[in-house]
């Protein structure tokens, strides 16, 4: 029985994309490969958001390739798309470099002798193998063109995903007992517009998810925030035990004039309002958020300016990530690069103000009720039993049973919070 081995590198959407093609090879006879033995075939999923992410991946395709000289090794993903994929072409010229993942479904159910080898039923997913959460792609694709970003050069323009047909896959995630579903995508707020559908079409889709009989919650996973608009937030608060009450908004960068070199679609003034409004609908979520430092033209003052907004915005965790050039977008070629060990430094300053915040953020939720999605189970310090998750704000919580029945992996856990520990919450069930 031929073997697989897989693995990802990236963004949730690149997460959903492996487990559609496993899925595929499973249907077909395949099975993983265990630890320690050579595998078949070597499917490598690729990301290039930063100069970090291609040497990571650069590096696991030449490992994979030596731990499975025979196999028959497939890179995908967002490097393959990428001028880099020449360097494996160039290095490895057995490898077959694919980056339109509903080609290599096509190519795969092909080779394996799959019916429906035209691609019509070829996607979707059943279950979310090793994971509580389960992600489900509803979209790809930017247009954006954000000025640092090489993402819609490499993954294209944007499509979406009928809405029945997500509909029916939740169905079957549900079934198979993923209690918390993400919606992720490229740009997860352009969701139906490529096929004609209005702004409202992702709270339309929503809508029918919620009403999926077994349903745990639903969660998105990043959404621009002049997209959020204002219809999202009131479903979020009509429904709490369905939607949980957590928007992640990617701010980029607190100061005008970068946001401008970023070619991003706000000022601050105007992120700080619709974080006002959003708030005016849902005032407990949790909002969490992407930074860049050191952009090009960065000064120590537009820096500071970041700090402040992410301190009025209230966010309750940051994402950090330092500048990386990407060759072949207008960023990389602008004036006034900062130096490494500036944006060093300010990485890690951010950092702390974003624990700092996290910190802010669990206390609050001292003496509320949460709702904890279960991912470990075990025993605390004291050798008591005790369980460890997430809650619908993203917050890790550790819960403590109040009785002898202790929760299971993947179950939803209701739990009083009685304290805060370094930006986790304490609770007990």
């Amino acid at each position: 029985m031929p073997t697989y081995r897989t693995q990802t590198f990236g963004c949730k959407v690149n997460q959903y994309e492996t487990r559609e093609i496993e899925e595929l090879l499973e249907r077909a006879g395949c099975t993983a490969a265990a630890d320690g033995q050579s595998a078949d075939l070597v499917i490598v999923n690729t990301c290039v958001v930063t100069s970090e992410a291609s040497r990571q991946c650069r590096q696991a395709i030449r490992r994979l390739r030596r731990e499975n000289p025979l196999a028959r090794l497939i890179v995908t993903g967002c490097y393959a798309a990428s001028p880099e994929r020449a360097e494996v072409e160039a290095a490895d010229a057995a490898a077959l470099v694919v980056a339109d993942k509903a080609a290599l479904l096509r190519r795969l159910a092909e080779d394996l002798a799959l019916p429906a080898a035209d691609g019509a039923t070829l996607g979707g997913i059943s279950r979310f193998a090793g994971h509580t959460r389960a992600f489900v792609k509803i979209q790809s694709g930017c247009d954006q063109f954000c000025s640092y970003c090489i993402i819609p050069h490499v993954r294209g323009r944007p499509w979406s995903r009928p809405s029945d047909e997500v509909v029916e896959e939740v169905r079957r995630l549900t079934a198979t007992g993923h209690r918390e579903i993400v919606l992720t995508g490229i740009h997860l707020g352009r969701y139906g517009r490529d096929r004609g559908d209005d702004a409202a079409a992702l709270v339309r889709l929503v809508e029918r998810l919620i009403r999926i009989e077994g349903l745990g919650r639903i969660r998105l996973s990043s959404i621009e925030i002049g997209e959020v608009g204002d219809e999202l937030p009131a479903l979020m608060a009509a429904h709490g035990d369905r939607l949980c009450a957590h928007l992640h908004v990617p701010l980029q960068s607190g100061d005008d004039a970068v946001l401008r070199a970023m070619r991003r679609p706000y000022g601050a003034a105007e992120f700080l309002d619709r974080v006002g409004r959003i708030r005016l609908a849902l005032p407990q979520v949790a909002l969490t958020t992407d930074v860049i430092v050191g952009f090009p033209g960065e000064s120590e003052a537009a820096f500071e300016n970041s700090c402040r907004l992410c301190r009025e915005a209230g966010f309750s965790r940051l994402h950090v990530f330092p500048y990386s050039p990407r060759s072949g977008t207008p960023a990389a070629a602008m004036a006034e690069q900062v130096p490494a060990e500036s944006r060093r430094r300010r990485s890690a300053a951010l950092r702390g103000l974003g624990h700092r915040l996290a910190c802010e953020f669990a206390r609050g939720l001292i003496g509320r009720t949460v709702t904890v999605l279960v991912e470990t189970v075990g025993r605390d310090a004291s050798g008591r039993p005790a369980a460890e998750g997430f809650d619908e704000h993203y917050v890790r919580t550790r819960v403590a049973p109040s009785g002898i029945s202790v929760p299971a992996r993947g179950d939803l856990v209701a739990a009083r919070v009685c304290a805060a520990d370094r930006g986790a919450a304490v609770a007990r069930a």
